[in-house]
This record gives C-alpha cells, structure tokens and sequence, in this order.
C-alpha cells in the first residue's frame, strides 16, 4: 500500500513538472512570437510603436498563441518582449482594450477577452448573431483611409464641407458574417487623418482615437435603420453579396453641444445578426 502511495506521488511530481515544461515552452514560443512581429510592424515606415505593439498582440491572438480567456504576460515583461516604454505598452493595451479584444482588471492583469463583441462602446448598439444570439466578434478586417469630395448624406449632416476623410472598414466576422462600415468626417476637423497608415486604425476603436489625436469628443448618436438589396457595384464595394438584404444604419454622432462629429453608415446582411440597443 505504502509502495503504491509513493508510486502515485511520483507520477503527480512527474506530471507537475511537465506541466511546468510545456508552460515555460508555451511562454518562450509567445515571447519569440510577439518579438517577432514587433520587429516587423515596427520596420514600417511611420508606423508608430504603439501600433506596432498592438498590432503584434493581435497577431498573436489571431495565431491562437493567446487564447480567449487567457492571460496576456504582465507589462512589464512586456516591454522587454516588445521592446517599447511601459508607455507605450499601456496606451498598446488600452486601445485593445477599447475595441473590446481584451479585458483589463486591476491586480488582475490583462486577460484576452471570451468573447469580442461589436459593442455599444464601438457602435452605440451591438450586433448579435442571428442563429445563436451571441455577440459577434471580429475575425478579421480590412481598412482603406482617404479624401472625398462627393456630396451624400453625409453632407446632410456634417455641412457641405470642401472635402472629408472617408474610412472604409470590411469586416470578416464569426459564423462567416461580414460587415461593410464607412465614416465621414470633415476634413478640417482632422487634418493628416486621410495620410495615416491605415493599419494604425486596424483593432482601434475609432472614436477614442480621434477623441485622443483631435479633440472629437461624441457625446451621442442617432441612429436611422432600414434594408437594402445590395446591387453588383455595392457588393464588390462592400464586400458583399449581390442581391441580399441587408440592414442599412446610418449612425450621426455629435459632441455635446450638439455639433457634428461624424457620419456613418453600416451594411449588415439580415440573415447573419439582430441589432440589440
């Protein structure tokens, strides 16, 4: 019986350090993986270092190298990986944060969020599934950055103004869902936005961003709702279906006193989600 104990014991420290083996292999690889990336976002021109670091903790996340729930390695030990301030690592996380990829709690660390939702702290409303009612997250995404000077609806809202950014977003989302979105803002109000590398908007919740680089702050939004059959040009555009119905939102937010801050309109197909406000 005594034998059979001290068997089992053994077979319990075994298992223990290899556990401990396959952790400390587990973190060698991420740091190895995330110290790759950064070098290679970071050897972009004009890429900022903040977006380079988000950038690699994203592609980390995408690799499956940090799993939903599981914890990110502390700052600290990241700015040694990425090699960057603790500044920099922090404003990294935040706009993660932000977008809703990660979780922040103090004295707990960061954590990869269970589920990434399009949240109303990004959209003012939420986009759920349709077969699960689950919030749908981002599997990927698509962005283009540029100056326009058609007029449309947004114009309506914003003024007729010389010209404005427009930024396109595709979304590959979970389930196989996409999502075109496009805001407007006048030019004016953010100048170098249309010259801006567009992945440094990549993650990013967007009006944080231009709450921090140009003093946008929205106060609120309203929000008009309809459905559209997607013709060819749009679909191509959009990354759509031609000949789909798809919910049309037209977001305007505005700053507390009222003043425009943006336009946006948003194509969703009907069959992929439900909107919850």
């Amino acid at each position: 019986m005594v034998e059979q104990t001290n068997i089992a014991a053994r077979r319990r420290r075994l298992a223990g350090r290899q556990q401990n083996a396959d952790g400390d292999e587990a973190a060698a690889g991420l740091e190895a993986f995330l110290a790759a990336h950064m070098r290679l976002h970071a050897s972009t021109p004009g890429r900022t270092k903040r977006s380079a670091a988000r950038l690699a903790l994203v592609a980390a996340i995408r690799d499956g190298q940090l799993q939903p729930g599981g914890m990110l390695p502390p700052e600290k030990a990241l700015t040694g990986i990425l090699g960057v301030s603790l500044g920099t690592v922090q404003a990294a996380l935040r706009q993660l944060q932000q977008a809703g990829t990660i979780v922040r709690r103090r004295g707990d660390g960061s954590r990869v969020a269970s589920v990434e939702p399009l949240a109303d702290a990004i959209w003012h409303f939420r986009f759920n599934a349709k077969a699960t009612g689950q919030p749908m997250r981002f599997v990927r995404q698509a962005i283009a950055v540029d100056t326009v000077t058609v007029q449309g609806p947004w114009a309506d809202f914003l003024g007729r103004a010389e010209a404005f950014v427009r930024i396109r977003r595709r979304m590959a989302m979970s389930a196989g869902a996409r999502i075109f979105a496009e805001m407007y803002l006048d030019a004016a109000l953010a100048p170098g936005l249309a010259d801006i590398d567009p992945r440094e908007l990549e993650m990013v919740n967007i009006r944080p961003f231009l709450e921090e680089n140009y003093g946008l702050f929205t106060a609120g939004a309203r929000h008009t709702i309809s459905t559209t059959v997607v013709g060819q040009k749009a679909a191509t555009q959009m990354g759509l279906e031609r000949g789909q119905r798809s919910f049309e939102i037209h977001a305007k937010a505005f700053t507390a006193e009222r003043s425009p801050v943006y336009f946006q309109r948003i194509f969703a197909r009907c069959s992929d989600c439900v909107l919850d406000f």
